[in-house]
């Protein structure tokens, strides 16, 4: 009986096989506010349905097989929107390891909005690229700092951000887990992370190196676009590290 209740949680807390709902929900979504509306509230809506008891060992375990099973599918995918939501899958399912003594669900809360907050820049990056170049695939559009350097520029810091590099909110949301981890488990999420590293470069490869192949009639970010997003990365970072302290 316990294991039927925490189905409708694993959806939303996404283990496998169940995690294959959202992915396939967020590549059929095409708008950019729909998609983040359903980043930022997804984990919440699992984290509303869990019961208060601290997860089993077993569901543990296979959370933690969940992240790198989504981390090491997203090393061999091109697309730009399905490496983010393999990310976010292996992102949140390491939630159900953070769930114990030391942090209640107000907690999760907090760690599950740092991870869907970091997701938000590469989702408006490939947002950004559909919208120049019609696709957001990673060696379609490599030589990307040739043509429009500043979106260049943006998108690997987004990627860094969604893969838990400091000073980014998912980098701290992902210390919260390791908190609640025991050896064996912060040594499965050290792993995942390795994934994350390895998938970043690998995706990144695809769009910065090489030359630009396809017409050069894109635009690149304004001075403006440049400078607001670059202000919003710092006060999502600021809020990080003021959130870390506490």
């Amino acid at each position: 009986m316990k294991l039927i209740a925490d189905v409708p949680t694993a959806i939303f807390l996404p283990l496998f096989p169940l995690s294959a709902l959202f992915v396939l929900l967020f590549c059929w979504i095409n708008d950019f506010r729909a998609r983040a509306l359903l980043v930022l509230i997804w984990p919440q809506i699992g984290l509303m349905l869990a019961s208060v008891a601290v997860p089993s060992r077993a569901l543990r375990i296979l959370a933690l097989l969940t992240a790198l099973l989504y981390a090491w599918r997203a090393l061999s995918v091109q697309e730009l929107d399905r490496w983010i939501a393999f990310i976010a899958v292996s992102s949140w399912s390491l939630l159900w390891i953070g769930w114990g003594p030391l942090h209640e669900l107000t907690s999760l809360r907090v760690l599950a909005l740092g991870f869907s907050i970091s997701l938000l820049a590469p989702m408006l990056v490939s947002a950004l690229l559909q919208r120049r170049v019609g696709i957001a695939y990673a060696g379609v559009t490599h030589g990307l700092p040739d043509i429009a350097p500043r979106l260049a520029g943006f998108l690997v810091v987004s990627v860094l951000a969604a893969v838990a590099t400091p000073p980014f909110p998912s980098f701290f949301a992902l210390l919260g887990i390791l908190q609640q981890a025991d050896l064996g488990m912060a040594a499965g999420i050290c792993a995942v992370w390795l994934l994350w590293s390895w998938t970043a470069l690998r995706l990144l490869e695809g769009f910065i190196t090489k030359s630009w192949k396809l017409p050069r009639r894109i635009t690149d970010l304004d001075r403006t676009s440049s400078l607001v997003i670059v202000l919003g990365l710092v006060m999502i970072c600021g809020l990080a590290l003021e959130m870390s302290w506490r």
